[in-house]
């Protein structure tokens, strides 16, 4: 039942998640589609299936065989939405084997997406499953990249609440490569984030530090405060579950430094929880139960707080990690039961795991050592299968426990030397010298991009400053050569006029000096010149009065 419940969960939001894009398929197919459609929107779906019926048959009678599958289609969607399940199922099967036939493989995969929603809720789920499958192969053949790289996202949450890491894997690493190919950064980053928790669910924390330096290296360039607050706590998890609470303390303070110009609630909230593990990892427990109540309370307080029980859950685990250290067992009992139905919902396999290997240990040191083993049976498989050491050893060491106080001390040995084994693969100071290296190489590569960035900037300003300085020598010699041109030009202009001024008064004095050189001349000449003046004069001027002075002036 849990199983069924658990993909009905993981599914159920993820698929018809091209509903849209399927109304808009449908629309424009047709306008009959468009009515129809319209006409179920408005509250009015008989009259939608009587224009689908109708336009139906008449495609039918055309053989156009691809409306015809899309009229089948609409009436698959309408029939879901009246809760008709069979006639949904029916319509949708008929219009998928249509548009296979056809070789539409768009309105097929379509048509697979709705079948896998009813089989869901039918709870015929690896029916379900397959359908998906088909719809999701169809996308990420033919889909546009970005709904490629979310598909690959989808599968990946699918699998990882499956428990098939070696799938979510595949998924992941396929996602990335497309996102990465297309240049999608959101994208990338989320990638970054599922493979950094991937790798820490399977005690491979190198590798998980290696995501989430990516993360931070993308987010330098593509600035997101709260995204980056995740990151650094989640690597502060890391440094936590390999018992460094002192290194997880410096990712706490970087977060809390962009917590602090955060107007976001929940960034603060999961900040608490992280300050609350890792007060638990320095052996605080007292104010460890205080900082994550409080947590707790915030988080419920957050608006739509049912979209955060996952966190409320986790904060749960802890309460009653530390209150078992404090010896409340029945309080721890309390919280881990109460984490168990918040987890529910979502289903997060992982922390339904931790929260029931958790309640067995407790179990166990009550002398419930049947209650305690029930449980953990029923968890064996799902911690084989997730390549998580970490609950296989929890599993093991309370398995041994439980054996001991059985008196079948054969059986408690080899749980025991299952346990030293997985120790010896767990061995912390190993791990911790590589989490170490792995920070250690990051921060000298990013203190030499650092380094890298400054140089370029520098040579970058030497380049601006030698162009400003280039510019600076043209515009003055500009200047410089303007002013001469002004002088030559002023200087050419004034010994041209002086040369003219020079050569009017040589011309003037040479025929002054030519009238000299003749003489006077003859009387007859004279007095015809004399007469030549008096006319010019009078016909300029007019005639003038001849009177006594003017004769004498004349003798």
């Amino acid at each position: 039942m849990a199983k069924q419940l658990m993909l009905i969960i993981c599914l159920f939001g993820l698929l018809w998640l091209q509903a849209q894009s399927r109304g808009e398929l449908l629309r424009n197919m047709d306008p009959i589609f468009s009515s129809a459609l319209d006409s179920l929107e408005m509250g009015s779906p008989h009259s939608a299936v009587s224009q689908l019926n109708e336009a139906g048959e008449k495609f039918k009678k055309d053989q156009n065989w691809i409306k015809y599958a899309g009229s089948l289609l609409a009436l698959g969607k309408i029939y879901f939405q009246t809760d008709q399940l069979d006639s949904s199922l029916f319509y949708l099967h008929e219009a998928r084997r249509i548009a296979s036939r056809e070789g539409n493989d768009r309105l097929a995969a379509n048509t697979e997406e709705g079948i896998a929603r009813i089989y869901l809720i039918k709870k015929q789920n690896a029916l379900a499953l397959q359908h998906y499958r088909n719809f999701a192969s169809w996308c990420l053949r033919s889909g546009k990249p970005r709904a490629k790289v979310e598909t690959c996202i989808q599968m990946a949450q699918i699998y990882t609440r499956k428990v098939e890491p070696d799938s979510v894997a595949l998924y992941l690493h396929r996602g990335l490569s497309l996102a990465k190919s297309h240049d999608f950064p959101v994208l990338q980053y989320k990638l970054y984030q599922m493979l950094g928790l991937r790798f820490n669910n399977i005690n491979r924390p190198d590798s998980a530090l290696y995501n989430y330096h990516q993360s931070l290296e993308l987010l330098a360039k593509h600035p997101a405060p709260e995204r980056e607050i995740l990151v650094y706590l989640r690597i502060a998890h890391i440094f936590l579950d390999n018992e460094n609470p002192q290194r997880a303390r410096k990712y706490l303070q970087q977060a809390q430094k962009l917590v602090k110009t955060s107007t976001n609630p929940f960034p603060k909230a999961t900040l608490l929880y992280y300050e609350g593990t890792t007060l638990l990892a320095e052996k605080k427990g007292t104010a460890a139960i205080q900082v994550l109540e409080k947590a707790l309370q915030d988080f419920k307080n957050l608006p739509k707080p049912q979209r955060h029980q996952a966190m409320q859950a986790r904060c749960l685990k802890s309460l009653a990690k530390a209150q078992h250290i404090l010896g409340q067992n029945e309080k721890a009992l309390a919280s881990l039961r109460l984490a168990k139905v918040m987890n529910l919902p979502i289903f997060q396999r992982y922390n339904e795991m931790q929260t029931e290997l958790m309640e067995a240990a407790i179990l166990s040191s009550q002398d419930a050592v049947a209650a305690s083993d029930e449980l953990l049976m029923e968890n064996m498989v799902w911690a084989k299968q997730s390549e998580n050491l970490n609950y296989l050893l929890d599993l093991y060491q309370t398995l041994a426990a439980n054996e001991r106080k059985k008196k079948n001390y054969e059986q408690a040995i080899v749980y025991l030397d299952k346990v030293h084994a997985l120790q010896q693969q767990l061995d912390p100071v190993s791990r911790a010298s590589s989490l170490s290296n792995h920070e250690t190489q990051w921060e000298v590569a990013k203190k030499d991009k650092s380094i890298g960035h400054l140089q370029d900037l520098n040579q970058q300003k030497a380049q601006r400053l030698k162009q400003t300085r280039l510019r600076t020598a043209l515009m003055t010699g500009g200047l410089v050569f303007l002013l001469l041109s002004s002088v030559w030009i002023y200087r050419r202009k004034r010994k041209q006029n002086i040369q003219l001024s020079l050569a009017k008064q040589a011309v003037g004095f040479t025929a002054r000096k030519g009238i000299v050189a003749q003489g006077d001349p003859p009387p007859g000449q004279k007095q015809h010149a004399g007469h030549f003046l008096a006319t010019q004069f009078t016909g300029a001027w007019g005639s003038r009065p001849r009177g006594p002075q003017s004769h004498a002036r004349r003798t």
